[in-house]
């Protein structure tokens, strides 16, 4: 199930993004 993973890691990088808006809102 690992190349699944793979596949799911570049929707998974889009949620990652979410959270950098996030840490830049929390920085401010």
């Amino acid at each position: 199930k690992e190349p699944s993973k793979n596949l799911m890691e570049p929707p998974t990088g889009r949620k990652r993004l979410r959270s950098k808006e996030e840490d830049d809102v929390s920085s401010p």
